[in-house]
């Protein structure tokens, strides 16, 4: 028995599974012999995800009996669709879209086929010799040529759904950090990161270190701060500063000094006060300080603690907000995302400086994390920072996996980051994940882990991996909304006039895990 299934968005019929049920009861195959779903044009997001429903209950239909054998759509993609010239103004029926590329309902299908519980029968595939016969006596030599691709290279490749404009409509940033732009001649990689419809958030990956802005005592050098920030805001795009207080990527006057607690104060207030001031109004957030404790809560020792003690970091949050009082200021660090030793300490920190009104606003979960290997209780770590009236933010995110990558790690790496997206979705409290980098080619993993990558959420190719449709699905399927409305807006941007004392430029060293 075979249905066509020329079926409408939204209008399915009832009992589709009894139906196929009974039609088998009697001996018979079933099968979907011509199905397509259509919708009254244009497609919007909403009828999508209803199309993608409706071909999944369909799919669901057939694999509810061992007797269904198969399913056919009427055409590969909507361009040669019929529907369009039957019925008018109505179209889009089809798993993948005019330009080839799959949609919504294409993941619904093989999602279903996926978790099938009850084998069916059908097991009559063309064999070579079983060819369709011809008049011709001619006998033809066939050469059958096989391609190797590496896993991260899909057969069928993933549309762009943008993922800031996911996050933006559920209240919240998607962004990415960039580096040495202004050297940068990749035109792919240039468009794909500043594609506001993917990225909202840009954060200077090294341009606004220590070590680049002030590498002579007292001598500012905002030009690669500066290009990021105008190149960003040229596209729309809102950015974070990173970062004030670190204890590496330091300049060489700074860690050879003999310095005592006041003098180093006065030259931590003073580089704060000026770079801060350089991009008042100009920035949404400060990463103000950055990794300062150990793995088990205890502080880490630098120059800053080891001179001036714990008070280094109060101190640097008030010369920042009194820098740039509109702000954000964000403690930030890695293995934070869950809850332990070191996000504990990051918690009592946050409660002490709150009740000293001490400006902190935000807390960052850098999130360099290893495929299959998440930390526990990460919502629930959300939630108690929020609940102290903070912000909290995936400041840095990326999932390295050992290599080569294959289709299992890429499985996994795309349910880690749904994990990491959905954690964020958990709470209105956060409000925006970014990633390190773009695409795999411009990954800091490499160089830091021998054997390790394929961190990001493209490929070399700048092509999208499952990990993002992962984290599209998720961001689309929120339903608790965030507050995050601060976009760049014309008249914020950065000025091309430089206040720095010198034209020296000093180029920094590639952070390793910030």
């Amino acid at each position: 028995m075979g249905a066509q299934a020329h079926l409408i968005v939204g209008s399915l019929p009832g009992n589709i599974a009894a139906n196929v049920a009974r039609f088998v009861g009697l001996g018979l195959e079933f099968a979907f012999t011509e199905l397509d779903i259509r919708m009254t044009l244009p497609a919007t997001d909403a009828l999508l995800a209803t199309q993608a429903t409706n071909y999944a209950t369909i799919t669901n239909a057939c694999l509810s009996s061992s007797g269904c054998v198969g399913i056919t759509v009427w055409d590969t993609s909507d361009d040669y669709s019929w529907v369009p010239s039957v019925f008018s103004g109505q179209g889009a029926a089809l798993l993948f879209d005019a330009n080839k590329q799959p949609k919504p309902a294409y993941k619904a299908v093989a999602d279903a086929l996926a978790a099938a519980t009850i084998n069916g029968s059908f097991n009559s595939w063309y064999t070579p010799g079983g060819s369709t016969s011809t008049t011709t006596t001619t006998t033809t030599t066939t050469t059958t040529t096989t391609t190797t691709t590496s896993a991260t290279s899909s057969a069928t490749p993933i549309s762009l759904r943008g993922l800031n404009a996911l996050a933006k409509a559920k209240g919240r940033y998607f962004g990415t950090a960039l580096d040495g732009l202004w050297s940068n001649t990749d035109t792919v990689y240039q468009a794909l990161s500043g594609n506001f419809s993917e990225f909202g958030m840009v954060t200077p990956g090294n341009a606004m270190k220590w070590d680049t802005i002030e590498s002579t005592q007292n001598v500012f050098n905002y030009a690669h701060g500066d290009y990021v920030v105008d190149w960003s805001h040229t596209r729309g795009q809102t950015v974070r500063g990173h970062t004030f207080v670190w204890h590496s990527q330091l300049p060489s006057w700074l860690t050879s000094g003999t310095w005592d607690s006041a003098t180093l104060t006065s030259i931590l207030q003073n580089h704060i006060a000026n770079e801060g001031g350089h991009y008042a109004g100009k920035l949404y957030a400060w990463d103000v300080v950055n990794e300062i404790f150990n793995e088990d809560g205890t502080w880490r020792s630098t120059i800053f603690y080891d001179t001036i003690g714990s008070s280094f970091v109060s101190i640097a949050f008030n010369a920042a907000h009194a820098a740039d009082p509109v702000a954000k200021l964000y403690l930030n660090d890695y293995n934070v995302e869950g809850t332990g030793s070191k996000s504990d300490a990051y918690y009592s920190l946050a409660q002490t400086l709150l009740s000293q009104g001490v400006p902190v606003h935000g807390m960052g979960a850098q999130a360099h994390l290893i495929v299959g290997s998440l930390p526990g209780n990460i919502n629930a770590n959300i939630a108690r920072f929020v609940a102290l009236g903070l912000e909290w933010a995936f400041t840095e995110l990326d999932i390295r996996m050992t290599l080569p990558a294959t289709d299992a790690l890429l499985a996994t790496q795309a349910n880690n980051y749904a994990t990491i997206t959905n954690a964020c979705l958990s709470s209105s409290g956060c409000v925006g994940i970014t990633v390190w980098d773009t695409s795999d080619d411009y990954s800091w993993v490499p160089s830091v882990f021998s054997g390790q990558g394929a961190a990001l959420l493209f490929d070399a190719n700048k092509q999208p991996k499952p990990a993002y449709k992962a984290v599209a699905d998720a961001l689309a399927a929120a339903t608790i909304n965030g507050n995050f409305n601060s976009w760049y807006t014309p008249g914020g941007s950065s000025s091309t006039t430089t206040t720095t004392t010198t034209t020296t430029t000093t180029t920094a060293t590639t952070s390793a895990t910030s």
